[in-house]
């Protein structure tokens, strides 16, 4: 019996350490009209999925909330539909 339980710690430990995983910080920086400006978005796991926030240091902008945060295989998507920030990548970790 204990041995069982053992294995079954040791698959579910496994299963962890190999899951992906893109909560965290992330630094990015857009080109617009010849100018560049960072953005950082701050994605976290929740009990539905992720959420995230947004700032855009260059701008003096920080804890900007976005309304969606998707990671789906490998790929994220994260969005605020007001003023139209979208975006979307995929995940290489």
């Amino acid at each position: 019996m204990k041995s069982l339980v053992f294995n079954v710690i040791m698959v579910f430990a496994a299963v962890n350490l190999f899951a992906q995983s893109v909560a965290g910080t992330w630094y990015g920086t857009l080109d617009i009209q010849k100018t560049k400006l960072h953005i950082v978005f701050h994605l976290t796991k929740t009990d539905k999925g992720y959420s995230s926030t947004m700032d855009s240091p260059d701008q003096g902008a920080s804890g900007i909330p976005m309304d969606t945060a998707v990671f789906e295989g490998n790929n994220i998507s994260i969005e605020k539909r007001g003023p139209g920030i979208k975006f979307t990548g995929v995940f290489d970790g």
